[in-house]
């Protein structure tokens, strides 16, 4: 537990919250993610003003992201890992492995759920693992 650097690991969570932010933006496919749940502008507003709610969801997020950080840590050192082309290489097949897979599985089950929505939420959790690696070998 000495070695972990609880600083880098609050900082790649911080980072994933970031890129999550970011990718369901309009900027990026906030509009199509809209569209594959169904939700309006007024829905979307109506969630947002539930400012209760929203401020425990994003904090559950966010501790789950800390969790994320440091197994990822924990990986990175058991594996003696420390560039970013290991760490991301790590970060592909576990997101292949563990996450792509129990998610598809979720949506082949899930008979409300929709293509674009399982590719959005998909490639979101990649996205935001291959930040977390790179933020963690950049600060361990």
């Amino acid at each position: 537990m000495e070695q972990i650097n609880f600083f880098a690991i609050f900082g790649a969570a911080a980072v994933s919250m970031v890129v999550g932010f970011a990718w369901y933006s309009k900027t990026f496919f906030g509009h199509s993610w809209m569209a594959a749940m169904h939700l309006s502008e007024s829905d979307l507003m109506r969630m947002k003003n539930e400012k209760e709610k929203m401020s425990v969801t994003y904090g559950m997020s966010f501790v789950s992201a800390l969790v994320t950080a440091f197994v990822m840590t924990k990986f990175f050192y058991m594996l003696g890992i420390t560039s970013i082309g290991g760490a991301l290489e790590l970060v592909l097949w576990f997101w292949l492995g563990f996450v792509a897979t129990t998610q598809f599985t979720a949506h082949l089950f899930d008979h409300k759920s929709n293509t674009q929505l399982f590719i959005i939420n998909t490639f979101h959790q990649l996205a935001s693992l291959a930040a977390m690696a790179i933020a963690l070998i950049y600060w361990l």
